[in-house]
């Protein structure tokens, strides 16, 4: 007994010899994108032969003498960084973000916490829905229908030339009107961030404009409990809003449960001015579970369920009684012990969108189109699909990842015509004749340094495309259109792109990108069957002898981080032949047909200047289109768009005003659409957050503050944007941890 106590008492004062004097290090190493715990980081001191690594957690611990060091983090297939620490005595605490050695060609916002970038899109934290994550990017629009569910556009591209995925997963809209676009089916506390590529360089998606990832969130990264509720208000429409979330970790399994519950009545405009029928209700609920199998793999499974109800919907014909989304995915990773080995990873997914809309609460008899008769509507979008994945990492700053991408598409939509009369007889026209879209992609994303500064990034994609309508009554009925044409389509398509990067300096990273590329005509495009285009008031049929759309674009871009100052600016161009458009078939109905050549080009740019607590931000952003074959501008443009705020940062608040103003739209295409000019205006917000100790924050704001009526140029008939909304929720967070 006295031997033990004496060796127990020896390797105390030996720790104390060790240690004394010495400051000890604490360090989480991060992925910079998704903010995951990075396990194997390498740690060393430049200055001597110590150094450490990072645990299944992402943590590291060093012990240092008082003194000025340079930690090197490095980890293979991430850039390697060199951190500055001067140690004074005190206990240190670092997080350390490691970027992918692929040259970044997407921008993020994320939902919880913030990203180490000046140029954070997501200050104020106040995000009711995904309309409001996406707008936060300069280049994206969003074409309003509605007080919800806003469908976006990428520098004057959208719909099937641009690309909307969930984890990467495929989703489709199940209505013929877009009403109901993928983005309206997650919500904000489903989510980690939303990632955007402008242009088609990332070729993990097929898209000829850039793509949308709605990146789902994982549980809490450290074991033990944490939850998180918001409640909300905003004056505009009466908006009440809840949502929360429960996370928790054990030893080998996590689970995080969410959900949120909104209810909106109709909204006010600026001069109060009310927009009836726009009011909704929406219901949502996640559930996401994580087990370790081993050492090396994981299994991840994942469902959202999205509900909604009463849709007004007062530009359009017609309103939603109620939509039905389930999505689900199953994913498995492996990442095997031997560094020159692949990592693994697979993922199953099932999604199924269900969309019911009718007039029955309008007066039918007004109405110039379609009068005196209602028109129920029924569509739905089922897609499943598989994804793998393997990573190869041939060299510490080289990175090559194998993607095969497989989905299936089935869509159908009908109506009926239900005359007010009686002794008219009612009709039923099939809108989708049971379209099946089957896609098989082969996807090769290769990053080499070619020098210290010069780095390489090369895509290459193979999609071999096959579709076809089942539905005989619909397939009759579209046939009087296509003359000899069958309804089967079957094509091949190559799509490459390439990124050079070079770092001048610490501070500036100039990039220059080129890719062609090509997409398939969307399932509307190719089936549809008497759908009515509020934007050009014409009936759209589809057409399967349509060529793939296909684009050479290239973009510039700069990066600058500085100090105190921030800046991104990127110059792009967008050639794309066989742009896909409805041509003038009879006086009341277009047919889907390629045109000659279409041409987008424009700038965008963002920045910020911060000097102690006080920043200033801005923004900048135009698109330029023209249809090379019609001789007029491309429609639905969006003008120049500026943003100016000032923000300040107190002890436990903040403080931002806000200004955005658009300039006016002249360049319409009024020889084949119905867009019309739009004025210029100008709008202030103002926005805050206080905290109350560590668990509770107040969020509160005034949106539109001079009550401005104005409507952009990509609302539907004009629909006007929401006038002064009073906005104030309550945040509360709670963690336990269980961590021995």
């Amino acid at each position: 007994m006295r031997k033990i106590i004496l060796i127990f008492i020896s390797v105390i004062l030996s720790s104390g010899l060790l240690y004394g004097g010495q400051t000890e290090i604490k360090g989480l190493v991060r992925d910079g994108l998704s903010h995951k715990p990075l396990q194997g980081v390498n740690i060393e001191i430049k200055e001597g032969n110590k150094g450490s690594a990072t645990d299944d957690t992402g943590h590291f611990t060093l012990y240092l003498s008082p003194a000025a060091y340079t930690l090197v983090v490095s980890h293979i297939g991430y850039r390697t960084r060199h951190i500055r620490v001067d140690l004074q005595g005190e206990r240190q605490q670092l997080q350390i973000d490691l970027q992918p050695a692929v040259i970044e060609q997407k921008q993020a916002i994320t939902v919880y916490g913030a990203l180490n970038d000046p140029l954070d899109k997501n200050r104020d934290k106040w995000l009711n829905s995904t309309d409001d994550m996406m707008r936060r990017f300069e280049g994206v629009t969003l074409m309003r229908r509605a007080n919800f569910a806003l469908e976006p556009s990428i520098r004057g591209l959208s719909y099937g030339q641009i690309s909307t995925t969930i984890d990467g997963m495929k989703i489709f809209h199940a209505c013929v009107d877009r009403m109901d676009p993928a983005t309206s089916y997650v919500e904000v506390e489903n989510l980690d961030r939303l990632e955007v590529s402008k242009g088609a360089y990332d070729l993990s998606q097929s898209s000829v404009g850039g793509s949308l990832n709605f990146v789902t969130r994982d549980p809490q990264s450290l074991p033990g409990w944490s939850s998180e509720s918001e409640t909300g208000f905003e004056s505009a429409s009466a908006l009440r809003r809840l949502r929360g979330e429960l996370s928790w970790r054990g030893r080998h399994q996590a689970l995080r449960v969410s959900m949120s519950l909104k209810k909106a009545d109709s909204y006010y405009a600026g001069d109060h001015t009310l927009i009836a029928r726009s009011g909704y209700s929406k219901q949502n609920a996640a559930v996401k579970y994580m087990i370790d199998l081993n050492d090396r793999s994981r299994l991840t499974l994942n469902y959202i369920g999205d509900f909604a109800r009463d849709i007004g919907y007062p530009a359009l014909l017609m309103d939603a009684t109620r939509t039905i989304a389930h999505i689900g995915s199953i994913k498995y990773e492996w990442n095997p012990a031997l560094s020159w080995f692949p990592k693994f990873n697979t993922r199953i997914y099932y999604n199924q969108i269900r969309h019911w809309m009718d007039d029955y609460g309008r007066d039918v008899r007004q109405r110039e189109v379609m009068a005196d008769m209602y028109m129920p509507m029924y569509g739905v979008a089922t897609t499943y699909g598989a994804i793998v994945a393997a990573t190869f990492l041939p060299g510490r700053d080289s990175f090559l990842k194998l993607t095969l991408d497989y989905y299936r598409l089935n869509s159908f939509a009908d109506m009926k015509m239900l005359s007010i009369f009686p002794d008219i007889s009612p009709a039923y026209i099939v809108n989708i004749a049971d379209a099946r879209l089957d896609n098989l992609a082969l996807i090769a994303d290769y990053t080499i340094p070619l020098t210290e500064r010069w780095r390489l990034r090369s895509n290459v994609r193979l999609d071999y495309a096959r579709r076809d309508i089942y539905d005989e009554f619909g397939k009759n009925a579209l046939s009087a259109f296509w003359s000899d044409q069958g309804s089967f389509m079957e094509q091949v398509l190559p799509s490459g792109s390439l990124a050079l990067e070079w770092r001048a300096d610490a501070e500036n990273i100039l990039t220059w990108s080129l890719a062609a590329v090509q997409r398939m005509p969307s399932h509307m495009e190719s089936y549809s069957f008497f759908i009515y285009n509020l934007l050009d008031g014409y009936f759209y049929t589809g057409n399967p002898g349509l060529k793939p759309e296909a684009s050479l674009q290239t973009d510039m871009g700069w990066k600058y981080r500085g100090s105190s100052l921030a800046a991104d600016f990127s110059l792009f161009f967008n050639h794309l032949n066989n742009y896909i458009a409805g041509r003038w078939q009879s006086p009341e109905f277009k047919i889907y047909e390629n045109f000659s050549g279409a041409d987008l080009y424009g700038f965008e740019w963002n920045g910020s200047y911060h000097v102690k607590a006080l920043t200033l931000a801005g923004s900048l952003a135009y698109t330029r289109g023209y249809n090379n074959a019609l001789g007029e501008p491309l429609p639905y443009i969006p003008p120049l768009a500026t943003t100016v705020s000032f923000s300040y940062t107190g002890s436990g608040w903040w403080l931002q005003l806000r200004m955005l103003h658009s300039a006016a739209q002249n360049r319409v295409a009024d020889k084949s659409t119905r867009e019309d000019t739009t004025p210029a205006f100008t709008r202030l917000d103002l926005r805050g957050r206080y905290h109350l100790g560590e668990a509770w924050e107040i969020k509160a704001g005034v949106e539109n503050l001079l009550d401005s009526y104005y409507h952009e140029h990509l609302s539907i008939n004009n629909l006007p944007s929401p006038g002064r909304n009073f906005y104030l929720g309550l945040n509360y967070r709670w963690q336990r941890s269980t961590e021995n």
